[in-house]
């Protein structure tokens, strides 16, 4: 390769090229119309010097030193500066991504397969960017350009999240969600440190959802990092609040007559109501299921029902009562009874929706639908002469009976088929939990409140 210095047939030397440049560079800042001439101003000559220096060395040796600093060919940098001009030696097209904010800066580019072919760019004190190229024999060329223009500072992302509920408690879901912006790009990462040990290894994304075992304050944070690898974090003390009760503590505390969990040990069902009145299995196959409302499972009606109880002995015959119960029926379509007392009431599926039946052979049909395969909470009760129905805690039905509790008779109460008539075909097939009977209408809070102990 010839060396830079050398004349082409009719081209320029490196030395007259670069004087060139200075003379663009005072016009420049001084705000005159650009124009190609020659001087040999004594600064300008002892940075042209310096300049070609530079260069030839890292074109030659692939390395060179500057200011005690070592750099190597072509990524190299180095700069001069002498009086207000100041030159860069870059390998590359644009010396202005990330550098120091100097007035005048040149850039020196020598094509590798032809190197009677140099490229320069010149960037005034205004900010303007001149592109000046010798092409072989031709005269050097002068072109504006802009697309080396320094990038503006990275504005960091300013990270930020909320959570609900506003008021989390222990054993429960907690939903954060990422409220951080980027005001000048676009956020590629977002991570959470939940626990506050000060790693953001518990999980990524938008949104994430926890649950804390115990109470207590929390130190949770999110860092969001943008598209030019800033990063920002925010954290907040969450308070957690005391475990809500449990479903069966929030049963328990409304006093029913029987409470069945819905399990089978021992080849009964067990009331936990305190008052002893435990189911058996009857007429076909009922069995424990995995599946259930709350922790612990359910059972399955596979053509059995579960024999309890007498209304007298529930103390419902002649007064007030609720039946309650968890349904999942994969097919809701011909009525199937749920279960109850023949001389009280009981709670049944009419195809899609909830039905209460009573006594005296009035049949409310709640104004709600249903679906198959999904829980629902039903609840009937009579309080005086009033019939409601509920499902998932919503008042779906009311109705004015004014002959209730005139049925005698002292069957077992029947889960899982029609309890004035256990051998028709009415049996539901599906999952039944925590069924509850009480000798009271439970309120329409009340019946709410079961609800959302069991969904949260």
């Amino acid at each position: 390769m010839r060396r830079l210095h050398r004349r082409s047939r009719r081209g320029f030397t490196l030395i007259e090229l670069l004087t060139t440049i200075s003379v663009i560079m005072l016009l420049a800042s001084q705000g005159v119309s650009m124009y190609l001439g020659v001087t040999e101003q004594a600064e300008t000559t002892r940075a042209k010097a310096h300049l070609y220096s530079v260069w030839n060395s890292a074109r030659h040796d692939r390395a060179f030193s500057l200011a005690g600093q070592a750099y190597s060919a072509p990524t190299a940098l180095a700069s001069y500066s002498s009086g207000e001009t100041n030159l860069d030696v870059v390998s590359g097209v644009c010396p202005f991504d990330g550098g120091p904010a100097l007035d005048t800066r040149i850039l020196v580019d020598e094509d590798r397969t032809d190197d009677q072919t140099l490229t320069l760019f010149v960037k005034a004190a205004t900010g303007e960017v001149w592109r000046l190229q010798a092409l072989g024999d031709r005269q050097p060329v002068v072109s504006r350009s802009t697309q080396c223009s320094p990038p503006a500072p990275n504005v960091l992302p300013q990270a930020d999240f909320s959570y609900m509920p506003a008021a989390p408690q222990a054993t429960r879901n907690v939903t954060f969600t990422n409220a951080s912006v980027d005001l000048d790009g676009d956020l590629t990462l977002i991570e959470w440190d939940l626990d506050g040990d000060g790693a953001f290894d518990d999980g990524t994304g938008e949104t994430v959802v926890h649950a804390y075992p115990t109470a207590g304050a929390r130190q949770v944070s999110v860092r969001a990092t943008d598209d030019r690898a800033g990063a920002d974090v925010h954290t907040e003390q969450v308070v957690i609040g005391a475990a809500p009760p449990t479903y069966a503590q929030v049963i328990a505390s409304r006093g029913p007559g029987l409470y069945w969990p819905m399990n089978i040990v021992g080849g009964e069902i067990a009331d936990i109501s305190g008052n002893g009145f435990d189911g058996n299995v009857a007429g076909g196959s009922v069995s424990n299921s995995a599946i259930g409302v709350v922790p612990g499972g359910s059972l399955f009606f596979n053509g059995g029902y579960i024999a309890g109880p007498t209304a007298n002995e529930l103390g419902i015959r002649t007064g007030d009562w609720t039946f309650e119960a968890w349904v999942n029926a994969p097919v809701l379509t011909d009525p199937k009874a749920v279960g109850g007392a023949r001389e009280a009431g009981a709670l049944w599926v009419d195809g899609d929706r909830p039905l209460l039946w009573a006594e005296d052979g009035t049949t409310l049909i709640g104004a709600a639908t249903m679906l198959p395969n999904q829980w629902y909470h039903i609840v009937g009760t009579r309080q005086g002469n009033i019939l409601s129905i509920y499902l998932n805690g919503i008042l779906v039905g009311t109705s004015d009976n004014p002959n209730l509790g005139t049925t005698n008779g002292n069957t077992p109460t029947r889960i899982g088929a029609d309890p004035a008539s256990p051998n028709s075909g009415d049996r539901i097939r599906g999952n039944i939990d925590e069924v509850a009977i009480y000798s009271r209408a439970l309120s329409a809070a009340e019946v709410l409140g079961n609800y959302q102990a069991a969904t949260g």
